[in-house]
């Protein structure tokens, strides 16, 4: 979980990380990265919609969908709440998790739906166990910040990697393997 991340940073466990939110971050040097899109998820057999199975998904069309998502103060859970706010429907959140394994594997059962980055699902997704889909109107996406401490004097090896990291960001996005849109021209 990003919280971790934060703590760790702040107190030079690690010198760099990524983070979805900057609440209680303010402090750190930040850059950008991109914008991951997020996705609906969905067991192969159990598509709750109207559409093609893996059709693009209006969040109009998810008001009576049973949803598992993270917990109220998840950060994701806060874009999503946010977005279906800005599409002016009420979620059907019918099962609140804070542990990304076992939603997978209860949507993959046919348990609920979820939204997600597909990052997240990739080996649910290879396997066959879920289909995703694209949220349209609107698309839902979420930052992707890679922060370091600035108090603590960065060292030439993670200078290293994070240029690295910056790179590999950039190809994996033009690859398609890291679904959104980049921010840091790298």
């Amino acid at each position: 979980m990003s919280g971790f991340i934060k703590t760790w940073i702040d107190d030079g466990t690690v010198e760099i990380g990524f983070l979805y939110d900057l609440i209680g971050a303010e402090h750190f040097q930040v850059t950008h990265v991109l914008d991951e899109h997020l996705f609906f998820f969905s067991a192969p057999d159990a598509w709750p919609l109207k559409s093609e199975p893996g059709a693009p998904v209006a969040m109009s069309d998810l008001t009576n969908v049973e949803l598992v998502l993270p917990g109220e103060p998840h950060g994701l859970r806060r874009i999503i709440e946010r977005a279906a706010g800005k599409a002016g429907i009420m979620l059907n959140v019918t099962t609140e998790l804070d542990a990304m394994t076992q939603i997978k594997e209860l949507v993959a059962r046919g348990s609920g739906h979820s939204i997600f980055a597909p990052a997240a699902c990739h080996d649910f997704v290879e396997a066959g166990r879920l289909l995703k889909a694209p949220i349209i109107d609107p698309v839902i996406s979420r930052p992707v910040y890679l922060v370091r401490n600035p108090s603590m004097v960065q060292s030439r090896a993670c200078a290293a990697v994070e240029k690295l990291t910056l790179q590999v960001a950039r190809e994996m996005v033009e690859r398609g393997l890291w679904e959104g849109q980049l921010v840091k021209a790298v």
